[in-house]
């Protein structure tokens, strides 16, 4: 297997859905279909709209493929986004508060919560937290 875990990021572009439909109709055929399928959406103008977006994704997978594709949330358009590139800043540096800054930390949290709540060891999340925690222990003794 390529990878333990995928996560789709959709746009409202209809181009964004099918583009990764595609691709997650090839890892199928190619028998490399990922334990754990996440989805994000990104750059949507409303909280409806992006919800909207994930179930179509969701609903054609589970329909078409026999996938369940769990949405892990979702990104606002925001202004932000420009100023940060403009300024060469992350965003979340720029303007922790901001809407984007938000949405980015509640997609971290809720990975972060999926991860911890069953790590396995074929996990690359898993894998990592235990190197890092490994090492941890290790620089303070």
């Amino acid at each position: 297997r390529a990878t333990d875990e995928v996560i789709f990021v959709l746009t409202q572009d209809i181009t964004s859905l099918a583009d990764a439909y595609a691709l997650l109709k090839a890892l199928v055929q190619e028998g490399d279909v990922p334990e754990k399928i996440y989805s994000v959406v990104n750059m949507a103008h409303t909280v409806r709209q992006a919800a909207e977006i994930a179930v179509r994704f969701s609903r054609c997978a589970e329909e078409f493929l026999g996938l369940r594709i769990e949405s892990m949330g979702y990104v606002l358009q925001d202004r932000t986004v420009t100023k940060a590139v403009a300024a060469r800043t992350p965003y979340g540096v720029l303007k922790p508060r901001a809407r984007v800054s938000r949405n980015t930390r509640n997609i971290a949290v809720q990975l972060i919560r999926k991860e911890c709540q069953g790590l396995v060891a074929t996990s690359a999340f898993a894998r990592f937290k235990t190197m890092v925690d490994g090492k941890a222990e290790r620089v303070g003794k």
